[in-house]
């Protein structure tokens, strides 16, 4: 199956213009989802890509026609978009019904619109490294516990925390585990 799709024909990821990336390098590795539901998302498609002879085509008439040409249709579709931006494809096929989307590179998640609006983006100030902007949960559904927004601990610690409350350590034992290198204690920064 690959990246095509039972319940699409055509339905793949198509590869899609070369882009300058947040680094300044170009990313070859720029792709696009497109899935055509039925007849109407497949005459829809043929008029974006500007072959609208494909929709009367008897070669793709039908779903089982296009799932059985879905290597010819791929190259067809592939060539087109190989010289095009993926997110003006995207937008193109929308426009007319088409579901589409842009595959979305970790640089594109921090400035995308509708992560921002929804929150999935979440800043964490980090001692001694600042703050600096992570995903947030994948999904949020009634019934889940608030996602973690503060910061990873130091090496340590936690160390007497976990000996003492977990293990059942007294501050003796504790102090003897620190002085002999058992368990390491870091001072949080700035202390």
């Amino acid at each position: 199956m690959g990246v095509h799709s039972e319940q699409a024909a055509p339905g793949a990821m198509y590869r899609c213009a070369s882009e300058i990336d947040a680094t300044g390098n170009e990313n070859a590795e720029m792709w696009v989802a497109i899935s055509c539901r039925d007849d109407a998302d497949w005459t829809a498609l043929c008029g974006v890509i500007g072959q609208p002879a494909l929709a009367t085509d008897a070669r793709y008439l039908t779903f089982a026609d296009r799932t059985a040409a879905a290597a010819e249709l791929d190259a067809i579709i592939g060539e087109w978009a190989m010289s095009r931006n993926r997110f003006e494809i995207a937008d193109a096929c929308q426009a007319v019904g088409v579901p589409a989307g842009p595959m979305l590179t970790s640089p594109d998640l921090l400035v995308n619109e509708h992560f921002i609006e929804r929150g999935f983006l979440v800043e964490i100030d980090q001692p001694g490294v600042g703050v600096f902007t992570l995903e947030g949960p994948a999904f949020i559904a009634s019934g889940m516990t608030e996602p973690v927004e503060s910061p990873a601990p130091w090496l340590g610690e936690h160390s007497v925390a976990i000996c003492r409350d977990l293990l059942g350590r007294d501050e003796v034992t504790i102090d003897d585990y620190i002085s002999r290198g058992i368990v390491e204690v870091t001072p949080p920064a700035g202390k």
